[in-house]
Order: structure tokens, then sequence, then C-alpha cells
């Protein structure tokens, strides 16, 4: 399907079942020459480090969605000093760090996928958002143009990568930030079902 005329970030929209309100979030080693951008599906892969997720299938489950861009490391997991190349007159074993250039560990944010978070994200341009997709279970598919993730709603099989349920339709429960009335490649409100949750206890 086409994505979306406006591609965005997938984000935390609320969390159920929790009385604290705050979504479960954790520090991940990031595997080297990650270039991911915020908000796209991730994973722990088999060398224990954190990747963007591959095209979704029935045999891959995701950590959850990015909460920052990779860094693009040069070894995984270890910190990578954002630095100019240039060194301090004098001083060979120095490093010139601009200000304002964030600080990192090794590690990138992750909103972890668990039955409570619930996020958002556009459709594919071909739906319009309607009450009747709640419950559904739809795909996640990745726009080549802009390098972030949609819902996807011509997959609709668990077999085929089905693992985000519809919770919600803001513009349909009055939130005032979703355009009125619903439209093509509209914000829909999932959940990670318990089968595409790879910490799922």
């Amino acid at each position: 399907m086409a994505a979306p005329t406006v591609n965005l970030p997938a984000k935390v929209y609320k969390v159920v079942n929790n009385p604290a309100g705050t979504p479960q979030a954790r520090r991940l080693l990031e595997k080297a020459a990650q270039t991911f951008k915020m908000g796209v599906p991730v994973v722990v892969d088999s060398t224990g480090y954190l990747i963007e997720s591959p095209t979704i299938s029935s045999a891959l489950k995701i950590a959850g969605f990015s909460q920052e861009q990779a860094a693009n490391l040069t070894t995984s997991g270890i910190p990578k000093v954002m630095a100019l190349t240039q060194t301090p007159q004098n001083q060979p074993a120095a490093l010139i760090i601009p200000g304002g250039v964030p600080p990192n560990d090794g590690r990138c944010g992750v909103n972890i996928a668990d039955d409570n978070s619930q996020f958002i994200l556009p459709c594919d341009l071909g739906h319009t958002p309607a009450v009747t997709d709640v419950g559904l279970i739809y795909g996640l598919t990745k726009d080549a143009t802009s390098g972030q993730w949609y819902l996807d709603t011509a997959i609709t099989a668990a077999g085929s990568g089905a693992i985000a349920q519809i919770t919600e339709i803001p513009v349909i429960t009055g939130d005032p930030l979703a355009p009125t009335p619903p439209i093509p490649g509209g914000l829909m409100v999932f959940r990670i079902t318990s089968a595409g949750q790879q910490f799922s206890t």
C-alpha cells in the first residue's frame, strides 16, 4: 500500500492498566553502524544488540520503538564521543566536543512494546480510519523514502506480520490534534500483540 502523505515517528499515545501512567522504557545496547530514525520498530538481534527491525514477518517480534535516532556507533555497545576531527594545539590526545552535543552511552532508548503501552502512527494512504478498525490487527511497513514506518492495512494475517492491534481512532474519540473529518492515511492508535512482543512474559 502507498505510504501516508505525512510520515511520523511512532510515539506512546497512552498507557493503560498502569496506575503510574508511565510507559515501560529501557536503554538497550546499540549495534554498530545503525542509522535508524526515532520512532521506528527495533529488535534485539541474535548478538544481543539493538537494530532496526527488518521487514516484519510471522517469525519476528519487536522490542519496541526507538526513542531517539541511532548513533552510528563504530563498535557495538561502545560509547561514541561526538567530537570534531581537529585537536587542540599541543594536545594530541584531547578532544573538541561542540556545545550542545548529546552524550552517548552506547545505548538507545526504547519504548517497550507491552500490553499496556499504546502507540500512534498514520496508516497507509489507501485507507481512511474508521471505528470498524478498532480490534483489527494490521502490519507495519517502512516507507523507503522517509525511513519512517506506518500501519499497513493490507497486511492482516499473523503469518504476514500483522502485529499492531488497533485500539482507538483519535479523530473519532475527540482528540483535538487529529484532523477532522477522518482522512486517508490518518492516525490510528495501536498496541503490539503479545505474539509480536520480544519481551513478552
